[in-house]
């Protein structure tokens, strides 16, 4: 894989903040957790939702910043695309959203782990285990509607408060926040397609969970309970399609007996008009052969 393009879909996540004031928040802390691998019981795990570009702030001042030893696009693959162009410097500018809407974050106040250079040993049993840990996965639910005959839907979420998801803390500090003004974050990253390929192909769908979460100094008073937000991105298997089945029999059968009876119809209707009766040229010449020949006769007779 050299190309993000090459990675999976576009997901791009907004995060909407708004000050309903009625006073000015000096600075204002959004921290949002970001699923970036799916857990595996491992250091490294598989690629879940892989930052291609630095979250930025829009509308707003201030900005936002990974934890030590995380980067945007962290194995280096190119970039054909603009949108993708800032995975080292924070631009603004992203167009195309996965989600049809943005969360709304409200605010009330008042007055590179390294690898050894040789692999260890293992023992046969110990080479078991490692390999049923590197296969292991996140095992689904079966969830159902209220439709009693329904036999439900095998879900498999990936959420890191389950711990069925690796996040990455995504931190953001915005300054000078008046009183009904907002402001929105923005992250751009792909879906990693082979995670979701390799494990989940007999799953209905993937729910991958991202929480924000708002955090202004305490000498405000602020109503909390709107400062908590979750984006849910589904990922539904995208299945084969089915060869296409020869047409049977019967159709071809019922094709040409329409046309043998489309045929029949037009020859009764060019027969009701005269089609078949009209005058040839063969008739009229002959015609004209016997009028002269009945008129030598009877010059002769004179």
């Amino acid at each position: 894989m050299k190309d993000v393009s090459e990675i999976g879909p576009l997901v791009n996540h907004r995060y909407l903040v708004k000050n309903y004031g009625p006073s000015m928040v000096d600075v204002l802390t959004v921290k949002i957790s970001w699923p970036f691998q799916v857990e595996n019981q491992k250091p490294q795990g598989k690629w879940l939702l892989y930052l291609t570009g630095h979250p930025v702030v829009k509308n707003g001042a201030g900005s936002c910043r990974l934890p030590a030893g995380h980067a945007p696009n962290p194995l280096n693959l190119d970039s054909t695309q603009s949108e993708e162009s800032n995975s080292r410097q924070p631009k603004s500018g992203p167009e195309n959203l996965l989600l049809p809407y943005s969360e709304l974050l409200d605010v009330h106040n008042g007055e590179k782990s390294q690898s050894p250079t040789e692999p260890p040993e293992y023992s046969t049993e110990e080479r078991g285990r490692v390999r049923r840990e590197v296969e292991q996965i996140v095992s689904p639910l079966r969830v159902h509607s209220e439709d009693p005959n329904d036999p439900g839907q095998l879900v498999v979420r990936l959420d890191c408060d389950r711990g069925t998801a690796k996040c990455i803390t995504v931190t953001c500090q915005i300054y000078n926040l008046k009183a009904n003004n907002s402001f929105t974050i923005e992250i751009k990253s792909r879906l990693w397609n082979a995670t979701l390929v390799e494990d989940y192909s007999n799953i209905d769908r993937v729910e991958i969970l991202s929480k924000a979460a708002v955090i202004v100094d305490p000498v405000y008073t602020q109503e909390v309970s709107n400062d908590y937000k979750s984006i849910v991105t589904v990922a539904l298997p995208d299945h084969q399609l089915e060869p296409l089945q020869t047409p049977s029999w019967w159709i071809y059968v019922v094709a040409v007996a329409c046309g043998i009876l489309l045929l029949v119809v037009i020859i009764l209707i060019l027969t009701k008009i005269g089609f078949f009766k009209r005058k040839r040229p063969d008739d009229e010449l002959d015609y004209m052969m016997s009028a002269n020949f009945e008129k030598a006769r009877l010059n002769g007779d004179m």
